[in-house]
């Protein structure tokens, strides 16, 4: 994990947010970036009122704003902001000679994502490795069973026998499941880029959570795992998902079938990965202002293209 290249309490103390962390390349350097490049570190900020705290920080910080969204005002940014995954970014933002783009969300609907992955945008965010900057019990504690499920539908997905750093992989790759931007947007390689570089914070959040399943065996030494691909232990696996994904799961389902099992598991993640996304994308372009909008774009695909 990179040093943050900013004063964290100051940070918190300008924006005054009720839970905050810092995610994605600007914190956890990935394989692939030049060691002397600058990265926008992406935060996301929660809010137990957002009504009241945009009102708040738009009289202190009218600049982070686009002019589109200094014409809504608090009252209209907040409907915006709850459309969809429920987050609303500004970004290019400077603080103390860094670029910030801030993601602003309500805490019950970062809580009701991690518990319930209704629409696996910060919950995807939160099964990588973060850093937080400002703590909560509550959501922490669901950040962990978060992690939980995401170690879950990680092992659906895998064969009888893997590799750990495969399981990462997959862990990491559940929230671009669907995601339209892949290829385009996305670097197609971000996956195996991200875990590569930080398989030693994957480790610290996943090994335990892992060698914890009874149906998991760790071969010691060689980094491999095999896992019991009996039809009850599957559907017991699968049932104790959260209630977003199995919604979107179509029944019944051949639990003697293990590709069936996947394929469902894999479909559900991509039915809600793909709306979320769409949607975000649009709102994005809208709160950005079509300046950022472009220059952030382009310089995603400068990163895939060079």
């Amino acid at each position: 994990m990179e040093r943050l290249p900013f004063d964290e309490e100051a940070l918190m103390q300008k924006y005054e947010p009720d839970f905050a962390f810092a995610y994605g390349s600007g914190v956890f350097r990935q394989t692939g970036y030049r060691e002397d490049e600058e990265s926008m570190v992406d935060l996301i900020f929660a809010v137990n009122n957002p009504k009241d705290w945009h009102q708040k920080n738009m009289l202190r910080h009218p600049d982070d704003y686009a002019p589109a969204m200094r014409r809504l005002g608090p009252g209209g940014i907040s409907h915006l902001q709850a459309l969809g995954p429920g987050v609303l970014y500004n970004t290019y933002v400077p603080f103390q000679g860094a670029s910030l783009k801030y993601g602003v969300t309500s805490s019950t609907n970062l809580r009701e994502d991690l518990v319930n992955w209704n629409s696996f945008y910060l919950a995807g965010r939160l099964q990588k490795p973060a850093r937080i900057l400002k703590h909560d019990e509550v959501l922490e504690d669901e950040i962990e069973t978060n992690r939980h499920y995401a170690a879950n539908a990680a092992l659906l997905l895998l064969p009888e026998r893997f590799f750990e750093w495969q399981f990462y992989d997959t862990v990491a790759g559940l929230s671009y499941i669907g995601d339209s931007r892949n290829g385009l947007a996305e670097d197609p390689l971000k996956i195996r880029n991200m875990v590569g570089r930080n398989v030693e914070e994957f480790k610290a959040i996943y090994h335990q959570i892992l060698k914890s399943r009874h149906h998991v065996q760790m071969l010691s030494g060689i980094g491999q795992v095999t896992q019991d691909m009996n039809p009850l232990t599957r559907a017991t696996t699968l049932y104790s998902l959260p209630s977003g994904l199995l919604n979107r799961i179509s029944r019944p389902i051949d639990f003697e079938n293990s590709e069936t099992v996947t394929h469902s598991v894999r479909q559900g993640i991509a039915s809600i990965v793909t709306g979320s996304t769409r949607t975000q994308t649009l709102k994005d372009f809208v709160s950005s202002g079509l300046k950022k909008s472009l220059h952030h774009g382009a310089s995603r695909l400068a990163k895939i293209w060079q």
